[in-house]
């Protein structure tokens, strides 16, 4: 038995988490472009803010994870249409290769649901989910590119600083995109979740 329960709280969290996360983001990329190539052994104020970075990743991933599986907890009370449980609307972003499209399936089910679009026809997806996962996507592959060149240590720092800077140059959009998803859902679902509730 799936219990609705108002999304906004845990959506201004997300929203204000979200937010750090990409202000932390624009300022460690930029930083580490000013300040150029690292110096064996001395630390850079870029290096302190990208450590800042990692953790509200965490709590980013953490926060935005409990808001994907509230707003599934929620889609489930509103229909049972759902084909993806809330557990697996997080999880799916952890598993390999099933983490290229399911997350984005999932996340097209609360929509739909949130938005009372369910039904025998054929669901359009709204063209802010195509954009929000492309994104993620292209990001990702990105972010992989750099992490990769680093480690490895066979491209010059300047080149994973840029791979690192347009990185964050399309983090803007896409954090944006995502903070609008959640938004939309928290103030739709309300009214849907009454309307289902009482018909």
């Amino acid at each position: 038995m799936y219990v609705y329960k108002d999304l906004s709280r845990l959506t201004k969290t997300a929203t204000i988490v979200v937010g750090s996360y990409l202000l932390l983001d624009l300022i460690t990329s930029a930083g580490a472009l000013a300040e150029g190539p690292p110096v064996a052994d001395e630390a850079r104020i870029s290096d302190f803010f990208a450590l800042l970075q990692l953790l509200v990743l965490i709590a980013c991933v953490s926060v935005v994870g409990r808001w994907i599986y509230r707003a599934s907890v929620n889609a489930h009370a509103i229909t049972d249409e759902m084909t993806i449980s809330p557990g697996w609307a997080v999880g799916w972003y952890f598993i390999p290769f099933a983490n290229l499209f399911k997350p984005f399936q999932a996340m097209r089910e609360i929509w739909h649901a949130s938005h009372e679009t369910f039904g025998g026809y054929e669901e359009r997806t709204p063209q802010i989910l195509g954009w929000w996962w492309g994104l993620w996507l292209v990001n990702g592959v990105i972010g992989n590119i750099s992490a990769r060149l680093s480690w490895s240590g066979v491209a010059p720092a300047s080149t994973v600083d840029a791979l690192n800077m347009a990185s964050a140059a399309l983090n803007i959009p896409l954090c944006l995109i995502l903070i609008t998803i959640m938004r939309e859902v928290a103030q739709t679902q309300p009214d849907v979740f009454h309307a289902s509730a009482f018909a």
